[in-house]
């Protein structure tokens, strides 16, 4: 019996879906659903998860690919219980990840003589709209 939730277990671990873990760590997917809800019910169980998920290093409990994966899942999801923000807000930050968000425009605000830069969201940006408001400033200066 302690075999069975050990493996379980281990299982929920990769994706801490009990039913899935469940199918496989050798449970029937027909009464995969039932058995993960008794197993997701019982101490022990419940208090092994909490224990190897204090001693996992963060790379064994989550990784990008895992995340990627994830996202992906989640913006493709139409069955039961879908949520269509669900799916915009996934591939939304998946459009982010791979770098197909449009590009920030900086708006450059010369005051009195003082160089105003926005925060952005890198430094790269960050250099990049100094680099052109410093050189309005001089510009300015010159005329």
């Amino acid at each position: 019996m302690k075999l069975a939730r050990d493996k379980f277990i281990s299982e929920f671990l990769v994706d801490h879906c009990a039913v899935k873990a469940v199918i496989r760590s050798g449970g029937v997917a027909t009464t995969a659903a039932k058995k993960a809800h008794e197993y997701m019910r019982e101490p022990y169980v419940l208090q092994r998860i909490n224990e190897m998920i204090d001693i996992l290093k963060a790379d064994q409990i989550v990784n990008s690919n895992r995340v990627l994966a994830g996202l992906v899942r989640e913006a493709n999801y139409q069955g039961i219980g879908a949520s269509h923000g669900a799916r915009v807000s996934a591939y939304g930050k998946l459009a982010t990840i791979l770098g197909m968000d449009a590009p920030i425009k900086h708006q450059v605000q010369i005051q009195g003589g003082v160089m105003v830069v926005p925060m952005t969201a890198n430094l790269n940006d960050w250099e990049t709209v100094a680099e052109e408001k410093q050189k309005l400033l001089k510009e300015d200066v010159r005329s």
